[in-house]
């Protein structure tokens, strides 16, 4: 995304302090500046928090826009990880879900080898964001392989 605009402060969360560390973020950013004019790291702000597997550690009541890509699916507590989300957001903001999930009494597992997890169902989706605050606010099948469901504060 940073590719793509500037003069925006991300926050990039993860639970696994291997993955998200100093290192690997510069090497990342390092990558991506190859696809613009000057460094991503001068045409916007990054932070890194780490949080758990039930709270992200990040700022409350700081966002517009929160994005999860390809990681619902792996959530031990999305109840949890939804409250806290729901307290992150600011009142008007909304929360941006990309990963597959089958329908009603469909199994299947996450096509990543390092993962294999089941999917989740649409409708447990759904109502773990009711139950948290959220509701659906639009849906996109225009990135790929699954769609990106967007969600606002009750």
């Amino acid at each position: 995304m940073a590719v793509f605009i500037d003069s925006v402060d991300f926050y990039i969360q993860d639970i696994d302090e291997n993955c998200l560390n100093a290192k690997n973020v510069k090497r990342v950013l390092k990558y991506y500046s190859k696809f613009t004019d000057k460094p991503i790291d001068q045409l916007n702000h990054f932070h890194i928090a780490l949080g758990t597997e039930k709270e992200t550690n990040l700022p409350v009541n700081s966002f517009d826009k929160i994005y999860s890509n390809a990681t619902y699916h792996v959530l031990n507590y999305p109840d949890d990880l939804m409250q806290d989300l729901h307290t992150k957001l600011k009142p008007d903001g909304y929360l941006f879900i990309r990963d597959e999930f089958v329908n009603s009494g469909e199994v299947k597992y996450c096509n990543s080898k390092d993962c294999k997890r089941q999917l989740p169902e649409y409708a447990a989706l759904i109502k773990v964001m009711e139950r948290n605050g959220f509701e659906l606010a639009g849906q996109s099948n225009d990135f790929g392989d699954y769609p990106i469901y967007k969600f606002r504060k009750k």
